[in-house]
């Protein structure tokens, strides 16, 4: 199991380049990623590897609110495939709509 820790983040802040205005906050051991705490959401890494960024695509918000599904339950392989979509219909001059 992988602890993340106040290092660990600013490897992720560098690597995934956050935005400096994001607050990141590592995780107590009572937290849980299926209920983060009241203000925050839980983004697994490998969502970050699969192409999400901050602030998230606006055809992102768009597809999550259409599905009704939230960004942390998108797999690895949905969120690879969906900012793929995104970055073809943006390289295409094409409008993403339901």
């Amino acid at each position: 199991m992988f602890t993340i820790t106040s290092d660990s983040l600013i490897i992720f802040h560098k690597k995934f380049h956050f935005p400096n205005d994001l607050a990141v906050k590592t995780p107590e051991k009572s937290n849980r990623a299926c209920f983060p705490p009241s203000g925050y959401l839980t983004i697994y890494e490998m969502s970050l590897r699969a192409g999400l960024r901050f602030p998230p695509a606006p055809e992102l918000i768009n597809i999550s609110t259409i599905c009704g599904v939230i960004l942390s339950h998108f797999s690895c392989r949905a969120m690879s495939i969906v900012m793929g979509l995104i970055a073809f219909f943006r390289d295409c001059g094409a409008v993403l709509t339901p």
